[in-house]
């Protein structure tokens, strides 16, 4: 641009290499320059408008300009430069440039360019290193520009008010700029007690208080070299705590408190400037505690506390490869003991494959594997009976190749089982997968009882082993039966009830046109001139109608849903909500990254089927969350159904979203993925205008969750931004005033909140925190479904990575949510529904 382009941060480099050059070595000397300097000041450029004649009469005349005149002359050569060819090479040519109220602007090829907030403020600062009085105004945009250098730049704060230990020092880093009118200019900062990328707390400060405490040598920045190591050395020692609170876990998990090092030990710690050799290790209070050689150390034991376990990596690693060897070699003698045979009473297990190996290992094929009861593992091979030492690795090779020929014999106990006339028979081959299954019971992670096949997939899943087709069969079966005695046993405990069911809501109709936005002129004539001829048979219609479909290249048929046995209505319903399940945790991650990103945009068209109707409750989130991750442009939806009768093609990498329906569910495609943007290009894009022009035309509906003869819970606005509360006792939602929230939509959010929780009408005082949390995002999501309808952006201020960790992991748990969230967020809407 101008020559501003061309230096590096002015800013920058003062801020950075001596504080004094911009604000005065102290005060009382900056005093006293001002007194002096204020009768020398020179009046602020005037405005200016720099036309084509004078730009060219400077470019002739340069030696007395001014510093405006030299400004002005260099953007109209700036702008000169990315002018069209024609002018660009006029000599006589040079773009005008305006002057006006501090603010440089300029026109390239007739359209106005105008230089941002920061150029203009390093416009103003060489004014006023040049002598001339600024107003107020323009040096609190000097000020504000000064900031904004700062931000990311990291601070050793050594004021000795500080909390941290005297060895340790406290670093500060600036966030964000604070620059509202009426309000000191100030800067959002994060304080770290130690190097770590996670702050131990934020502050407000303000700009004149930063400039005392770096003018004081209290705060000092650090170089680009020692922030560029600071952040290095954050990172691993940020790795490393997260790895030694993960060990805590694996320790309790594998029950495994406590170990030895081993003796030739080359591991060795650093304590107070002298080498220690660990001896032993265990688990005390939550932390690792490691013991030295009291014979020859004078420290004999040693607690590691996390914020210093980056000290302490050799240790680590090693207790970590100790746990993952004793967890492989754990499970390796569960399969022997769960799928072999007892060899004595002292519970020793042997595995035999007599058909062919499980496994080679250094050239020797093993096929027979024993435990005893210490879960020392043997591996060996039968005809030559040599026993073959196993490393690490090949313990790992050994249990993959175990678990896949477990798979082979649960198969094979229920072909036989299926088709053997011989009770006995039967009845032995159930017991033997009972005592399987109760063997495989510990490596269930959910607290439902899961059928055997289900809970094998999981165990198949975990070791990385593709089932083979009669396990998935299997698991299909498995919960084909599981569902039927379910609904077995429910029906016979069911009692008669007054309370309404909760359903899922159909689409409900949109103030569109009457007939269906993608119906076609070809397919209403097709519709008339049907009741005037009957075709001979079914089998000639069908084999007709698939003649005349053409589907464009890149485009395929849609296939219908398979059914029966293996494809019920529960499973698919299992399947939706896991789907919706990693849509949510998706949109969480969202969240979490961008405080700002609602669940769903108030911007966004509301999602509707193809005669114009609008979802609600939970299809019409979720809905609107897959229109957000694909980036579908229209909020149409056209189910499987329909694109088999009307003919269209789908995109052969379309993918499809389950609805659910009140029986059952059923498959939906976005518009865009279909033919009929191609086939009928004009309705499409009409249909777009319309839609854009009738969302246009839309306005917030939330103006009445406030209002006196809606809501029925009383509101105290006695509480804070961001913090809306339900108190169960006395039936009163504590919210702050609208009037102290600088978005209206926050305080929409909140009082949704507060409303979806009154619908629960629960003590959150008596809750655990696994209810706290479910409910937590019941009330979060149930906001969101109201500003879905309402057209009100409800970000989400709180966040929980258990959250995402259950819906990721549990339909069941995602089910739960939604049905929560559908039936307390239809409460509230239902009068304005109504």
């Amino acid at each position: 641009m101008s020559q501003s382009d061309n230096k590096k941060n002015l800013f920058h480099n003062h801020l950075l290499s001596g504080w004094s050059k911009i604000f005065g070595k102290n005060v009382e000397q900056s005093s006293e320059k001002t007194e002096v300097d204020n009768t020398k000041k020179k009046p602020f450029p005037q405005n200016h408008f720099f036309s084509v004649e004078e730009l060219s009469f400077l470019s002739i005349n340069q030696k007395q300009h001014t510093l405006l005149e030299r400004w002005a002359l260099e953007m109209s050569l700036w702008a000169k430069e990315r002018c069209n060819d024609t002018d660009k090479h006029n000599s006589k040519f040079f773009p005008a440039v305006q002057w006006q109220d501090g603010l440089l602007s300029t026109w390239i090829n007739s359209k106005p360019y105008t230089e941002d907030l920061d150029q203009q403020a390093d416009r103003l600062y060489q004014l006023q290193l040049a002598g001339y009085e600024l107003s107020e105004a323009y040096i609190r945009m000097i000020d504000a520009r000064s900031c904004r250098t700062l931000v990311g730049s990291l601070f050793i704060d050594y004021r000795k008010d500080n909390e941290t230990s005297h060895n340790q020092n406290r670093y500060m880093r600036v966030k964000e700029v604070i620059d509202k009118d009426g309000e000191p200019l100030s800067l959002c900062v994060s304080f770290y007690d130690k190097i770590s990328h996670h702050p131990s707390s934020e502050d407000y400060i303000t700009y004149k208080k930063l400039k005392t405490l770096i003018d004081t040598k209290n705060f000092t920045v650090l170089s680009n070299e020692a922030l560029h190591k600071w952040n290095e050395e954050a990172t691993v020692r940020d790795d490393v705590e997260k790895k030694y609170l993960s060990l805590i876990g694996m320790i309790k998990r594998a029950n495994h408190l406590q170990g030895m090092f081993p003796v030739n030990n080359s591991i060795y710690v650093n304590l107070g400037g002298k080498t220690y050799y660990p001896k032993a290790w265990s688990l005390y209070d939550n932390k690792i505690r490691i013991d030295f050689n009291l014979d020859t150390q004078q420290v004999q034991a040693y607690i590691i506390e996390n914020d210093e376990s980056y000290l302490f990596v050799d240790v680590l690693n090693y207790i970590e490869k100790a746990l993952n060897e004793r967890t492989v070699t754990n499970d390796l003698a569960s399969m022997v003991r769960i799928f072999g045979n007892a060899i004595n009473e002292n519970g020793a297990y042997v595995l035999l494959s007599i058909e062919k190996s499980l496994c080679s290992i250094d050239g020797m094929e093993i096929n027979r594997v024993a435990v005893n009861a210490s879960n020392e593992v043997v591996a060996s091979n039968t005809e030559s009976n040599i026993v073959t030492p196993l490393t690490s690795s090949d313990k790992d090779t050994l249990l993959r190749s175990i678990v896949e020929y477990c798979d082979s014999l649960i198969n094979e106990y229920k072909r036989v089982q299926s088709k053997s006339t011989d009770k006995i028979v039967k009845e032995l081959l159930q017991a033997k997968l009972n005592t399987i299954y109760e063997g495989l019971s510990v490596y269930c992670k959910t607290t439902e009882k899961q059928p055997l096949d289900t809970l094998w997939q999981s165990i198949l899943t975990r070791f990385g082993i593709a089932p083979s087709p009669s396990s998935e069969a299997a698991v299909l079966s498995a919960n084909v039966v599981q569902t039927e005695a379910s609904s077995v046993h429910k029906e016979s405990l069911k009692e008669p009830t007054d309370k309404a069911a909760v359903k899922v809501e159909r689409p409900t109709a949109a103030p569109l046109e009457a007939n269906s936005p993608l119906t076609t002129e070809q397919e209403k004539s097709n519709t008339d001139s049907s009741n005037s001829s009957m075709s001979s048979s079914e089998e000639a219609e069908t084999s007709s109608k698939e003649e005349s479909i053409s589907i464009p290249q890149g485009y395929i048929q849609v296939q219908p849903t398979p059914t029966g046995r293996w494809h019920t209505e529960e499973m698919q319903r299992r399947e939706a909500y896991r789907v919706y399940g990693m849509l949510l945790s998706k949109k969480l991650k969202r969240q979490l990254d961008n405080g700002d990103n609602p669940w769903v945009s108030k911007l966004m068209m509301l999602p509707r089927d193809t005669e114009g109707k609008v979802y609600t409750g939970t299809n019409a989130i979720m809905l609107a969350l897959w229109m957000e991750e694909k980036g579908f442009e229209l909020p149409f939806f056209i189910t499987e159904g329909e694109l088999l009768d009307k003919g269209y093609g789908i995109s052969e990498e379309a993918e499809s979203l389950y609805i659910l329906k009140e029986a059952g569910t059923e498959r939906v495609y976005n518009i865009s993925q279909t033919t009929f943007p191609i086939n009928q290009r004009r309705a499409y894009e009409s249909l777009k205008l319309n839609m854009v022009a009738l969302e246009r035309k839309k306005t917030s509906g939330y103006q009445f969750l406030d209002a006196n003869d809606f809501s029925k819970i009383e509101l105290k606005h006695d509480g804070t931004p961001g913090l809306s509360l339900y108190d169960h006792t006395s039936k009163v939602i504590h919210i702050a005033s609208k009037d102290k929230y600088e978005n209206g939509d926050d305080y929409y959010r909140d009082l949704a909140v507060a409303m979806i929780e009154s619908t629960r009408d629960i003590d959150f005082d008596t809750l655990c925190f696994d209810s706290y949390l479910f409910e937590n995002l019941v009330s979060h999501l149930g906001s969101g479904i109201i500003s879905q309808s309402c057209r009100f952006d409800a970000t989400n201020p709180e966040y929980s990575k258990i959250w995402r960790e259950r819906l990721e992991n549990n339909p069941n748990y995602t089910k739960r949510i939604l049905e929560q969230s559908e039936t307390s967020s239809s409460q509230i809407l239902q009068l304005s529904l109504s």
